[in-house]
């Protein structure tokens, strides 16, 4: 699940786009907002429903993505 603080700076960079007349935050933003997204899910995987899972084919692939859209 995304952190709050997360979700919170989309919002600034949102209200910062829209003061600024800038149509939509930029392209890097959004590919580093992902990323954090992706890990995000990754690590909520690897928790498991009741207690911690070893690390899955799931949340490789998660955080290989979100490795390719930082990089």
């Amino acid at each position: 699940m995304p952190d709050l603080t997360d979700i919170a700076a989309l919002l600034a960079a949102r209200e910062w786009a829209i003061e600024h007349v800038h149509p939509q935050p930029d392209d890097r933003m959004l590919r580093t907002y992902g990323a954090a997204l992706l890990r995000d899910f990754a690590d909520f995987l690897d928790r498991g429903p009741t207690f911690p899972l070893p690390p899955s084919v799931f949340s490789a692939l998660a955080r290989e993505r979100a490795d390719d859209l930082t990089a």
